[in-house]
């Protein structure tokens, strides 16, 4: 399952294949002094907690941290949450996270990824 062949950023083609999403995904966590992802089924994704990190590196506002608690489960829904709060078009539901569906987890990160080229420049998803 592909959300994007390719994302075109003012008419420059930017790969889109799960290893470019995870390498940009890797780039935001890194950025902000956090632990890469092996993948996407990476157990620290049971806790929602990289997707967070995600959303504090690309900058999309605010986010309450007295909200994040020690429950996986509340943590996983808080994120999806906020990301859909940022304007991200996230379909995923907080079960994909705890559960490590990774095609599910790429289309957390993807739309992270949209909504982190959108606010920088025009962009055009293609399927």
């Amino acid at each position: 399952m592909k959300v994007a062949k390719r994302v075109s950023v003012h008419e420059e083609a930017v790969p889109c294949e799960d290893k470019d999403v995870l390498q940009w995904t890797n780039e935001q966590l890194k950025s902000i002094g956090q632990k890469e992802l092996s993948g996407f089924r990476d157990q620290s994704l049971c806790s929602g907690l990289p997707v967070l990190h995600v959303l504090e590196a690309i900058g999309s506002g605010p986010i309450d941290r007295d909200l994040v608690t020690s429950d996986d489960f509340a943590n996983c829904v808080f994120v999806i949450s906020q990301a859909r709060k940022c304007g991200a078009r996230v379909y995923a539901l907080p079960e994909h996270l705890q559960q490590l569906h990774s095609k599910m987890i790429l289309t957390i990160f993807v739309c992270l990824m949209i909504l982190h080229y959108r606010r920088r420049s025009t962009i055009i998803c293609t399927e």
